[in-house]
């Protein structure tokens, strides 16, 4: 969603954001916790760790965490866990609304890239119904 900010829009997240440092091995925000925005990783690794399985995504330098909790509002799916030193900007949910409502033009290329996200994901979830439908019809 970052990348659709350009020029005066960008200018005011700029002014406007605040930037976090963490230490290896410190929690930048755990699973379940209020999602009162998104993070960019600056420069460091976090990992996200979600819930008790393995699986664990590593992001650096230039990655959002969090998009959807700009938009809405929602918990952390994950765990947040910095890998090493880690410098990030801190987006707050009502900063980038500002910015949503100042330039509505960035809202309407944002919309239209949640439909077709939203859509992509319906269709994957028609097609796993379909497998589980055919799954159940051989039994």
């Amino acid at each position: 969603m970052i990348a659709e900010i350009g020029g005066e829009a960008l200018r005011l997240l700029a002014f406007s954001v605040e930037t976090v440092s963490v230490r290896p091995g410190e929690v930048l925000f755990e699973r379940g916790a209020p999602a009162e925005g998104a993070y960019v990783v600056v420069n460091g690794k976090i990992a996200l760790k979600a819930g008790d399985t393995d699986r664990e995504r590593t992001v650096g330098a230039g990655t959002l965490i969090g998009e959807m909790a700009l938009i809405v509002p929602t918990e952390r799916p994950c765990d947040a866990v910095a890998l090493e030193p880690t410098r990030l900007i801190a987006i707050p949910r009502p900063l980038f609304r500002r910015v949503l409502t100042e330039f509505p033009e960035i809202a309407e290329t944002i919309r239209q890239k949640l439909v077709t996200r939203v859509r992509a994901e319906q269709a994957a979830l028609d097609r796993v119904r379909a497998t589980l439908n055919s799954l159940d019809q051989r039994d």
